[in-house]
């Protein structure tokens, strides 16, 4: 202890390690208590925890921002049964966190969706998250083998995607009424 006292560099440098964990640990604990609000579907909570001018992207809606963030979720699992679960939280630095995720709801059938969830974090609340997972595995799955020798092609995953963005843009015209 003698020696650590003696010698400033260490204890600044001990400090900022301290704090460095300090900070990954309290956006860890904002990453799982999103996740722990998603898999209840509390929105509200959701909401609180991301910045307002949050920017989403994921391979099937593409990018979103701000209000249709939201209004995404909602429409994709406020009545759909889903489990949701949620590991490896990784600190990349600078903000940049990824965590494994592994959704399951039905659709035509079960389908289950392993992917990786990217979060940019500022100043305490979400700023960017987005999700990596293949469109192809997803038509597979949604539409076994049909989805499986057609699902590659450009064509049928721009037909999916525009599905999906009609009907969030159907759900928010709902909203609206």
């Amino acid at each position: 202890m003698a020696k650590l006292l003696n010698n400033p560099s260490r204890i600044i440098l001990s400090f900022i390690f301290n704090l460095q964990f300090i900070h990954m640990h309290d956006h860890s604990k904002l990453i799982e208590t999103f996740f722990k609000a998603f898999s209840v579907r509390d929105f509200n909570t959701m909401k609180s925890l991301a910045k307002s001018s949050i920017v989403y992207y994921d391979p099937l809606y593409g990018y979103l921002n701000e209000e249709d963030v939201f209004l995404m979720w909602e429409s994709r699992y406020s009545k759909k049964d889903f489990t949701l679960n949620y590991h490896d939280i990784k600190d990349e630095g600078d903000g940049y966190f990824t965590v494994k995720i592994e959704v399951d709801y039905f659709l035509r059938k079960m389908i289950r969706q392993d992917m990786k969830a990217y979060f940019k974090i500022e100043n305490g609340f979400i700023a960017e998250y987005s999700h990596g997972f293949s469109v192809h595995q997803l038509c597979k799955q949604e539409y076994g083998l049909l989805g499986n020798l057609l699902g590659w092609n450009r064509l049928i995953q721009h037909r999916i995607k525009n599905d999906a963005r009609r009907e969030l843009l159907a759900y928010k015209s709902e909203l609206t009424k």
